[in-house]
């Protein structure tokens, strides 16, 4: 089974996360493939595979900001410990 991030191809922000501009407002395309695929507008969507250019709804899910700063933290020691 095929479990790669999709890569959004389009235009990204400097933390490498998708955007698109419509009618003057910019939107990150994490967010929009996560109501799209989910119907649910949550206050963060986190990246399971810690890639911000990912698309893929499965790779996405509903936080908020205390999740998403656990996420980040999580992440930072993960990462550290492997590099050592």
């Amino acid at each position: 089974m095929d479990t790669r991030c999709w890569e959004w191809t389009g235009c990204k922000d400097k933390g490498g996360y998708g955007k698109f501009t419509v009618g003057g407002r910019t939107f990150r395309a994490h967010r929009l493939s996560f109501l799209l695929a989910t119907g649910q507008e949550p206050e963060v969507v986190c990246h399971r595979c810690n890639n911000p250019s990912c698309v893929r709804p499965d790779h996405l899910y509903a936080g908020n900001t205390v999740t998403n700063l656990l996420d980040v933290i999580k992440r930072h020691y993960v990462e550290s410990d492997q590099a050592a």
